[in-house]
């Protein structure tokens, strides 16, 4: 094939696998030549006058694509039923064309219409905490519900669960991956990937066949900030992926927003730093919306629960709690109820987002949820 016969798609993926070229590069030499198509055919010399563009560099580019691997990415790509954009394409998500460096070629499943509209990251530990995973879950049904698309990294813990609960509250999602479109990370999320393909959508800069690696997820975190309005970070620890968002999600002019957690908790240690950094702390949905001055619609659902939708045991549980968390044991003693009894509603209500537990089963109420009625 002969370079000026190569489409646009079809030069940047060739683009993006030359060594030594990385995003900002890759479109430093689309600028120059004026197209993807148009950095192709040209000599060593042509290419040494575009700034760091070495002489290696240079005749590897002057080898010309190789349109053996690029015809191995599309052909792989079309079986998958997955779809590729590129920059200069009408699909192409706008928010990432604000970022210093935007991805060279985005591979995808599910409708890529998503990367258009407007999201909210919603991320975290993937050693979640149930407080965590109780919170993100109401974040991220609650801006779900609210229209707004959730966003995230699809990886155990907080992501996931964001992810799970923006879909059961009827809305979309979209997850960001490290590692090419065909590969599983976490394996046991591959259900849940499935589900966000008919849901919602999953893309990635890597191309099929790229298994997981560390060094991808801080560059994926790029894409998850910079598709979305706001970065909210749920629960992190002090050196967590999580912070590495919120800072890329700072320097690309978005809204980095915190959930506080108690003192006690390793998780609270990012939140914190970041509300202590002038991050807006927020609590529940309503807050986060306020924040992007995002009007809640007709299609929002509360997420707080009704007295009257709880059982007899939790109303009595419920009753017996106070927002400073308690034992078990002396919740148990205040019910006048068994531990096993107990223990299972405690469970019921922290899925509902009623109770929050803590560090050496502890127990408290969920000041923004409380089940109770107003005094």
């Amino acid at each position: 094939m002969k370079e000026n016969s190569l489409s646009e798609k079809e030069a940047w993926i060739a683009l993006q696998g030359v060594s030594g070229i990385g995003s900002v590069l890759a479109h430093r030499l689309v600028k120059h030549f004026g197209s993807a198509r148009d950095v192709w055919g040209h000599s060593v010399w042509d290419y040494c006058a575009v700034n760091r563009v070495g002489t290696d560099l240079a005749q590897n580019l002057a080898k010309g694509p190789d349109m053996k691997r690029v015809s191995a990415i599309l052909s792989r790509t079309e079986k998958l039923g997955a779809w590729v954009i590129h920059p200069g394409s009408a699909a192409y998500p706008p928010r990432l064309l604000e970022i210093y460096d935007p991805p060279v070629v985005l591979y995808g499943r599910g409708d890529p219409d998503l990367l258009q509209k407007k999201g909210v990251a919603i991320i975290g530990s993937r050693r979640a905490s149930s407080y965590g995973r109780s919170v993100a879950s109401r974040l991220a049904g609650g801006v779900a519900a609210a229209g707004l698309v959730v966003i995230s990294g699809i990886a155990a813990g907080i992501d996931g669960v964001s992810h799970q609960a923006a879909m059961e509250a009827g809305g979309l999602t979209v997850g960001v991956k490290g590692c090419g479109i065909d590969q599983v990370y976490p394996k046991h999320h591959r259900g849940l990937e499935e589900k966000m393909v008919e849901q919602g959508a999953v893309v990635t800069e890597y191309p099929p066949g790229t298994p997981p690696d560390a060094s991808h997820f801080p560059e994926r975190n790029r894409i998850i900030s910079g598709l979305s309005m706001a970065v909210v970070v749920v629960e992190a620890g002090s050196r967590s992926g999580s912070l590495i968002t919120a800072r890329l999600a700072a320097e690309q002019g978005r809204d980095v927003m915190a959930v506080p957690g108690t003192v006690f908790s390793w998780g609270s240690q990012g939140p914190h730093r970041l509300i202590k950094q002038g991050a807006a702390l927020v609590q529940d949905s309503s807050e986060v919306l306020e924040e992007l001055g995002v009007e809640v619609g007709e299609g929002f659902h509360s997420h707080e629960v009704e007295r009257d939708d709880l059982s007899r045991e939790e109303k009595q549980v419920i009753d017996n709690l106070v927002e400073e968390p308690q034992h078990i044991d002396s919740i148990c003693a205040a019910c006048k109820m068994p531990v096993q009894v107990v223990s299972r509603v405690l469970l019921g209500l922290e899925i509902k987002g009623v109770v929050v537990s803590f560090p050496g089963s502890r127990y408290g109420l969920n000041t923004t949820s409380s089940g109770k009625e107003d005094s």
